[in-house]
């Protein structure tokens, strides 16, 4: 009886023995278990937020103007062209949108214009300091260019000189004046990257100035420059603080 026991347990342990060794070398035909793959992280957009410095150089051309004065219908009022200096300082909110705030200068611009009844000219210069707020939307970089388009608003402070009146080789002259106005403006143009940091951008810009008058004297009233309209085209550069 007790030989019986002895077998019994020592077939138990070959059964158990052949098992484990089966069941570790794949056998039985089961399967091998599938491997779960661990998906990737989500990668963290990496927004450019940075605070940047822009300059700009540009060319003026004022629309026909609304040239007026006490009593007087004028002829042929002409604006002549004028050029830009502006600076900046800006913040890329997004990949996409940007804001900054400019401070512009307009040079002298001539202002005439004729009163048909007498053939006299009647001529002054208009200059304007502009200050936006302005936002834009840049379209998506390629190559280093990025479009955008942009919009802003503001005021400006147009400054005009001393009228002149010319008449038969006779000049008169009144006093200089300035007004603040209402200011806004649509842009659009694009930027190349040159490296990390530096930016060129050159683009198109279109301003409306509000109005503009000289001062009136006891013989000569003011002269009127109404709904001042401008569209420049701009050269610059803007510098990101990373």
């Amino acid at each position: 009886m007790a030989y019986l026991r002895h077998s019994i347990f020592a077939a138990s342990v070959l059964v158990a023995a052949t098992a484990t060794s089966a069941i570790a070398g794949g056998g039985f035909g089961y399967p091998a278990q599938p491997v779960v793959p661990v998906p990737a992280p989500i990668p963290i957009p990496d927004y450019a937020n940075s605070f940047y410095l822009r300059g700009d150089l540009g060319w003026v051309l004022y629309e026909t103007p609304e040239i007026g004065a006490p009593g007087i219908n004028y002829s042929s009022d002409k604006m002549e062209d004028s050029w830009t200096l502006g600076v900046g300082i800006g913040y890329n909110f997004h990949d996409n949108f940007r804001g900054d705030i400019t401070l512009d200068y307009h040079n002298d611009a001539e202002v005439s214009a004729i009163d048909p009844a007498t053939s006299a000219k009647h001529e002054s210069d208009l200059s304007s300091t502009i200050v936006l707020a302005n936002v834009y939307y840049d379209i998506r970089e390629r190559d280093g260019f990025t479009p955008y388009v942009g919009a802003g608003i503001g005021f400006t402070y147009n400054k005009m000189d001393r009228r002149s009146i010319v008449a038969g080789g006779v000049t008169t002259t009144s006093g200089r004046d300035g007004t603040t106005a209402f200011a806004a403006a649509l842009m659009a143009g694009f930027s190349y990257r040159m490296n990390s940091g530096w930016m060129v951008d050159a683009g198109y810009r279109y301003l409306f100035l509000g109005d503009a008058t000289t001062e009136s004297s006891a013989t000569t009233g003011s002269l009127r420059v109404d709904d001042i309209q401008a569209q420049e085209f701009r050269l610059g550069f803007r510098y990101e603080f990373q």
